[in-house]
């Protein structure tokens, strides 16, 4: 039988307001970009300031059109089992944002482009085949409450450790409007939100492979959770009962293996454990507590988002390996033609596929394949265009690794 196929994407950070630019993210892009930027939009003082404060950077919706095609497309051939979604599926948790979502996972698709809403006119991933596994769940990003409130922050500061801030909020934790989405029916996915999928292919040994997703909410609950100035905007924790909670759906699984099985256990959260380059006000707090749980249980891979960097690595101490996944369709002008980041693969919108098979000798390996959005196209005369070829999709293959045994 063929190989188990499943594709993993994150950060999507889709919006009622696309192409939206955050002021971080614009200063971040170069400071003569955010004022020609600035410049450009000035037609009063009112819309030159509005440019400026956006305060969370949206999504490109050309991406999200063109990912619904390739999954679709990849799923009715055959070609894909499963499609996990590590969080921050929208730009904000207020309710324009969560619809759509809703809107990619539930608009009636067009009869004859059925990646693309009837009525919506977006992309969609309602005409996935049934047979395809789509899950998905919480990042920080869903949990925001915009607020204009202010709050006690925590942080060092010059003159002493553990310092206290007054500070203006933009975003409180703790929002609930995704959790229609997250629970699908079933009760409300708080406050113990872990989910199970899994997808089996018979082996060519005869065997049921099946690989086991387990999905953990650790965005912050509360507001006080929080460490570091502006800490509670983009840190997750490890909170306690969701770890036992993980803990023992995963001791569930590895009690129902059968004789004529071979599984393999992934664990999934939108925050990455340990992850090197993590900046203070980002991390995952707690983070030895997931990666000794992990290690105690046998987990094989995690996957994660956030950092929107297309990574995989391991530390000292860490027996899984963490995949973690660039963002797929947040709105990034710098991987534009003429950007700084047009030629940095490591750079733009990513996902990943990761493709399970078991040897004849009972091994079981993992192949990762690893794409980049691309905006232009070089025909066979040399000329370079804006946009794909006829009839290909955007997303192209950049690298796909040798099978490891996990």
């Amino acid at each position: 039988m063929a190989p188990i196929r499943i594709l993993h994407a994150s950060d999507l950070h889709l919006s009622h307001d696309p192409r939206r630019r955050s002021i971080l993210d614009k200063f971040d892009d170069g400071v003569i970009w955010t004022l020609r930027r600035a410049a450009s939009a000035f037609k009063g003082v009112r819309e030159a300031l509005a440019d400026l404060v956006e305060r969370a950077t949206s999504n490109d919706p050309e991406i999200v059109e063109e990912l619904a095609e390739f999954i679709i497309n990849e799923a009715r051939t055959g070609r894909l089992h499963g499609v996990v979604l590590t969080g921050d599926l929208a730009t904000t948790g207020d309710q324009e944002d969560v619809d759509a979502v809703s809107d990619l996972f539930n608009a009636e698709p067009n009869p004859r482009k059925p990646h693309i809403g009837k009525s919506t006119k977006k992309g969609t991933l309602s005409a996935l085949p049934a047979s395809v596994k789509l899950k998905y769940f919480a990042g920080n990003h869903d949990r925001f409450i915009s607020t204009f409130k202010w709050g006690v922050s925590k942080g060092p500061l010059p003159f002493w450790q553990n310092g206290r801030l007054l500070l203006p909020k933009i975003f409180d934790v703790g929002g609930k409007n995704i959790d229609g989405l997250l629970a699908d029916g079933r009760e409300a996915v708080r406050p113990v939100p872990v989910d199970v999928a899994y997808v089996q292919q018979r082996s060519a040994n005869g065997r049921m492979l099946t690989i086991y997703v387990l999905m953990a909410d650790f965005s912050l609950l509360r507001f006080e959770d929080h460490d570091r100035h502006f800490g509670w905007i983009a840190q997750g924790k490890v909170d306690g009962k969701i770890l036992e909670s993980l803990e023992e759906q995963t001791r569930i699984v590895i009690d129902s293996q059968k004789p004529d099985m071979k599984q393999r256990i992934i664990w999934a959260c939108h925050f990455p454990p340990q992850f090197a380059q993590q900046k203070e006000h980002s991390r995952l707090l707690d983070a030895d507590k997931l990666v000794s749980a992990a290690n105690k249980l046998g987990v094989s891979i995690v996957l994660s988002g956030h950092t929107h960097d297309q990574v995989s690595y391991n530390r000292p101490g860490m027996h899984a390996e963490v995949l973690c996944c660039g963002t797929t369709t947040q709105w990034e002008p710098r991987s534009h033609p003429g950007g700084a980041d047009e030629a940095d693969e490591t750079r733009g919108n990513h996902f990943q596929i990761l493709e399970f098979d078991e040897l004849p000798n009972g091994a079981v390996t993992m192949t990762l394949e690893h794409y980049r959005y691309t905006h232009t196209f070089v025909d066979d005369l040399g000329n370079v265009h804006n946009g794909p070829q006829p009839g290909e999709n955007r997303w192209k293959l950049i690298s796909r690794n040798y099978p490891k045994m996990i």
